[in-house]
């Protein structure tokens, strides 16, 4: 990861609470890397954490519609903390991004080794919560 992304990622999660340099190098060790084209979806699992570093998203829901509704847009620097109700909805790419993100079991594990990590997730997921 390069070095740019990674201190602006550190600054938005120290944000939300402290973080040791040994969680902080397990959670760029846990990252996983992804790049999308423009009206690529996202692949997204419950309790997903994607954080985008570059790009725009616009979640929409296409449930018995002929025409799918957009619901929220997502911005370069934002975080999506996936829910299970979001994994019906479609997460597309509206211009080519680049994304980083923690599946379920990289979190719990992060947290397990880690307690204070809980305090920046859920202050982090509060933030999401829109």
């Amino acid at each position: 990861m390069e070095k740019e992304i990674a201190l602006a990622l550190k600054i938005i999660l120290q944000q939300f609470g402290p973080i040791r340099p040994e969680a902080w190098e397990k959670i760029i060790a846990t990252s996983k890397y992804i790049g999308l084209k423009k009206n690529q979806n996202l692949p997204l699992q419950n309790g997903q954490c994607t954080y985008i570093i570059d790009g725009i998203f616009k979640e929409q829901d296409s449930f018995q519609r002929q025409t799918p509704a957009i619901l929220n847009f997502y911005y370069s620097k934002q975080f999506i903390i996936t829910r299970k109700f979001q994994l019906a909805n479609q997460f597309i790419s509206i211009q080519p991004c680049t994304l980083l993100f923690w599946e379920i079991d990289d979190l719990l594990s992060l947290y397990l080794e880690f307690k204070e990590l809980g305090n920046v997730y859920n202050n982090l997921y509060a933030q999401c919560d829109y």
